[in-house]
């Protein structure tokens, strides 16, 4: 362990210091700053016994020292280890079941190393996937024959059956990430030696494992070999059948032999594999991860006509037999409910459960049925669903029977909730549909059976959105309500989920909870609940005291939203409950995914009550967010600890937030802040992109005391924003966050003009030499427009930084040239701003190539101050249309595809095709989109907003005699001055309009 965590972190030279003590390596880290390696001959004989050490090693290191080979082949296979390859082949082939397995268990984690190597055929360069095809192409057909080998023994029992199935695996494992980014040449060339990897996996997988006798659930099986050979050979196939499984889903430009894999794939193949992953589901005792993933292949093979022909003739027998009793609550969840509630709760809402587990595939298969191919499945389904329903009412509620046909109501109505889309498109089934919820769902909020109390809350839920599912619906019974003293008011539907708040079943209280978030948006439920608003709100933070609830927190979050006007009185209260639940959340830990999933929750809802106050108590809510934070306090001062890392970007909204809305002065641990995220910066400065926002509010709402303020240390905070602008606009630095600081040296310049003189010539200096280097065209224009804001901001300082550099004549050319592409207002306006400075000063005070290029500039203020003016009324327009004009919304409707037909995806389609023409080069229209995703007036509120561009042009043309104006105006050809003209026309108009 110790030689893997030495390899871990010294192998490699030259790792930043900062990044060698987070490792903890304090032995590594030299005096001089840097880290001390290990040196080159220890490091030869490292590799050269690292292999024979994996043979000999004890069986508890073994996995330690197959990760310390892979951190050595990172760095130095196969330039510094040329032998490797033939070492692993060596023991290979060797016959020797321990020097096998350590090969088998080497080769996966070298192989590991390039799984997700990008292919690049460009010329001068080796494509960086050559290693990984020179041993697919070495090792594969050896481990073809091994998995043969070991089948057989399995089949006939003989050797050790466990060491021979891990052995299985690891092939598998190699197979996965040999494949994982695309298919390598040796099976992309060589259909046949395919054809015998499908073959031998196939065999594999439909191989039956002897019966187990299992203590709890179906779970244990996990941890059986045979069954976790058999979950990677299902990945294989299901990764394959989605990414190469369709010609039609092969981008325009591929590898042609990639189009020929993937026609062979879906005629000879699929089908195969189609009724092998049928095969298996029919047996009685299956592992829950196979049956997920055998469930995602059927779902994908519902798309294309010849796997479908496959399924059909099982489809009624797979929907009922099958997927249906997977979709009932089963007697493993029960005892789960009962003995622990709470960790019933957990699972049910863990997102990362639904990825493995056969209900969620199960749910998913029968929504994508409902969509591409009802008529032949999900309809009669539906029927069947129907005749569960009536039965169970048919049973005696004292009958042995009526908790097995309960149990089966849920998986009805659960299959029900899956298919709504479908049973709303057709008027027919909606009149059922609201016959279903009169007789079947709303009974059952005062069920024996708290499952099913539990379902109706949800399918209620599901149905939540579309009002007019309701309507119609008629309760009649007993207002036994103990709570809501008015539900005259509510409907029927919306009063039994909020009443279920009260249930006595933990998880019954967590579903209602949940699902009244989906009645938001419906009127009547709006004004149901605003009486009992407070009532609710404490009912929803009991349930989170208990249990990490991303959902239930969501549902706060809703309700703040909703009756942001009402929740006025309870800010305090929710922000101080809200911050004691983000406590104990974000300490349960990494692993605890929910957990973590709430406490991001807790910092969204506690921007959405500091949104409401300033919304609906202005004139309070400086003194209300001051108090607030006092209450959240606990949670800024520690976000930029390691441990709080997870929550950093929501946290630096939240100070933001609270940054946003108060009123100058700001407080000392506000302050403290800035400094700590200027620290940060420091370690972090890939985070840039979270911190542009607060260093805006801090320079804005803050900007008298930003002004003058200094670290304890003596820095200026304007030094520190000085200090984060040079650094990230250094050549080299990635682009994304060289974006990100352009916006900060906007805001810098725009807010600190005339304090900042000192720094303008280091940042024309910075922006120039960035802008040369770059080929990035949104980064290019955001460049420019800082330059722009810098000439705006002093012009006499920043062109002289230019002419210093003999570069005024090359940027404006550059300048000029990039006018077409600056899509935005903002960065039109910049412009103006930065021409008309440039005409305000006088002769003296410019160099004389400014003076040449005036013409040039005159024309380009007349263009874009037309073209922000068209925009403008654009935009106006816009405001005017329905939202939705011009979209095409797909019926849910439509016709069912036949049975010989493939389903079209065209929106699939669309998307597949840009990423494959995107793979391995940036698209200009990408790029141009996310220009047009900036807020065409900027990203932020500055000072340049208050300026009306048309008029400040006017003035500096207008005042032409006491500047350099007066001496170009005589020698501008006469559209130009026309077009000078012009702009003192508009502007008298808009004065005397009053706009």
């Amino acid at each position: 362990i110790y030689l893997k965590n030495l390899i871990r972190r010294r192998w490699s030279m030259g790792v930043p210091l900062k990044h060698a003590q987070k490792l903890g390596d304090s032995e590594g880290v030299s005096s001089g700053g840097g880290t001390q390696g290990i040196p080159e001959n220890e490091k030869a004989m490292v590799r050269a016994h690292l292999m024979e050490a994996l043979v000999r090693c004890e069986p508890r290191v073994t996995l330690q020292l197959a990760e310390a080979m892979k951190i050595v082949a990172i760095s130095d296979f196969p330039s510094r280890w040329p032998g490797l390859v033939e070492e692993i082949m060596k023991n290979l082939l060797s016959l020797d079941s321990q020097r096998e397995y350590a090969a088998l268990l080497a080769l996966r984690n070298i192989v590991k190393v390039f799984e997700f190597k990008k292919p690049d055929t460009s010329a001068g360069g080796e494509d960086p996937r050559k290693p990984l095809n020179d041993l697919v192409e070495t090792t594969f057909p050896h481990l073809l024959q091994i998995l043969h080998r070991i089948q057989g023994e399995i089949i006939a029992g003989t050797g050790d059956l466990s060491f021979a199935h891990i052995k299985q695996r690891f092939i598998c494992k190699i197979f996965w990430s040999s494949t994982q980014y695309t298919l390598p040449p040796h099976l992309l060339h060589n259909p046949d030696k395919f054809q015998n990897w499908v073959g031998i996996l196939v065999h594999i997988l439909t191989t039956t494992v002897p019966f187990v006798e299992v203590h709890e659930s179906n779970d244990e099986l996990l941890r059986l070999p045979p069954w976790k050979t058999k979950k990677w050979i299902g990945h294989i196939f299901h990764r394959i059948f989605q990414r190469y499984g369709d010609p039609k889903h092969i981008p325009d430009g591929e590898n042609p032999l990639m189009t020929r894999f993937s026609r062979t794939f879906l005629n000879e193949y699929a089908p195969v594999i189609t009724s092998a992953m049928l095969q298996i589901l029919s047996w009685h005792q299956l592992s829950p991860r196979i049956t997920n993933v055998a469930i995602n292949y059927l779902e994908a093979s519902i798309s294309t006509a010849i796997t479908w022909q496959v399924l059909v003739p099982h489809i009624e027998s797979f929907l009922t037999k099958v997927l249906f009793p997977i979709l009932c609550i089963n007697n493993e969840d029960l005892k789960l409910w009962s003995e622990d509630p709470i960790e019933y709760v957990r699972k049910s809402y863990d997102i990362l459960e639904d990825f493995y587990s056969p209900r969620a595939a199960a749910g998913s298969m029968i929504y994508s049925l409902s969509k591409l191919r009802a008529k032949k499945t999900v309809i009669p389904f539906l029927h069947f669903c129907v005749q569960v329903l009536d039965r169970y009412l048919d049973v005696p509620m004292d009958s042995p029977e009526k908790e097995i046909m309960a149990k089966q109501k849920d998986g009805a109505l659960a299959v029900i909730g899956q298919v709504k889309d479908r049973l709303q498109s057709k008027s027919d089934l909606r009149v059922q549909l609201k016959q279903m919820i009169r007789v079947h769902v709303l009974p059952e909020f005062d069920s024996n059976f708290p499952f099913l109390r539990a379902r109706a809350c949800w399918i209620l839920g599901q149905f939540a959105l579309q009002p007019e599912v309701f309507q119609a619906i008629q309760f009649e019974g007993p207002d036994d309500s103990e709570v809501f003293d008015d539900p005259a008011i509510l409907g029927p539907a919306f009063e039994k989920v909020i009443r279920s708040l009260t249930d006595p079943e933990f998880p019954v209280r967590v579903r209602a909870a949940v699902d009244i978030r989906h009645f938001m948006t419906n009127p009547q439920a709006l004004e149901a609940i605003k009486p009992i608003l407070n009532v609710v709100l404490e009912q929803l933070f009991s349930l989170v005291d208990e249990v990490d609830n991303t959902d239930i927190v969501t549902t706060i979050e809703e309700i703040v939203d909703r009756f942001s006007g009402d929740i006025l009185p309870y800010a305090v209260p929710l922000a101080r409950r809200l911050t004691q639940l983000f406590l104990r959340s974000a300490a349960a830990g990494e692993d605890e995914d929910e957990a973590s999933l709430a406490a991001v929750q807790c910092l969204h809802t506690l921007v959405s009550i500091l949104q409401a106050l300033t919304k609906h108590d202005p004139e309070n809510s400086d003194t209300m967010c001051k108090g607030i934070e006092e209450i959240v306090n606990p949670i800024l001062k520690d976000m930029f600890l390691d441990e709080r890392m997870e929550f950093f970007d929501e946290s630096l909204d939240l100070l933001s937030t609270l940054v946003y809305y108060q009123d100058e002065p700001l407080s000392p641990f506000l302050w403290s802040l800035f400094e700590a995220m200027y620290h940060a910066f420091m370690e972090w400065t890939e985070y840039i992109g979270c911190m542009v926002a607060p260093l805006h509010n801090f320079m804005h709402k803050g900007n008298s005391e930003f002004l003058i303020r200094q670290s304890s240390t003596g820095i200026s905070y304007k030094e520190m924003v000085f200090n984060m602008i040079s650094r990230l606009l250094q050549d080299g630095v990635e682009e994304n966050e060289t974006k990100e600081i352009a916006k900060v040296a906007e805001v810098f310049i725009l807010y600190c003009r005339g304090h900042i003189d000192e720094y303008i010539p280091r940042i024309v200096e910075l922006s120039i030499s960035r802008l040369l280097h770059s080929a990035n065209p949104v980064l290019r224009v955001l460049l420019i427009t800082t330059i722009t804001h810098l000439i705006f901001y002093n012009p006499v300082l920043s062109l002289g930084a230019l002419h210093a550099m003999q570069m005024i004549q090359e940027f404006f050319t550059l300048w000029l040239a990039h006018l077409e592409s600056f899509k935005r207002i903002h960065d039109k306006k910049a412009t103006c701003l930065a021409i008309c400075a440039i005409f305000s000063l006088r002769a003296e005070e410019q160099p004389d190539t400014v003076r040449q290029a005036y013409s040039h500039l005159v024309r380009a203020l007349v263009v874009l101050l037309q073209r922000i003016q068209e925009q403008r009324n654009e935009h106006a327009k816009e405001g005017e249309r329905p939202v939705f004009e011009g979209c095409r919304i797909p019926s849910t409707g439509e016709s069912d595809v036949g049975d010989d037909e493939d389903v079209e995806d065209d929106l699939d389609n669309d998307l597949r095709h840009l990423i494959g023409s995107s793979a391995g080069a940036t698209s200009l229209v990408n790029r141009e989109d996310e220009m047009l995703e900036m807020e065409d007036e900027g990203e932020f509120e500055t000072p340049m907003d208050d300026l009306d561009e048309l008029l400040y042009a006017a003035d500096v043309i207008a005042n032409a005699a006491s500047n350099s104006l007066q001496m170009v105006i005589p020698g501008l050809e006469d559209m130009d001055k026309q077009a000078l003209q012009s702009i003192l026309q508009e502007a008298s108009r808009r004065r005397s309009s009053g706009m």
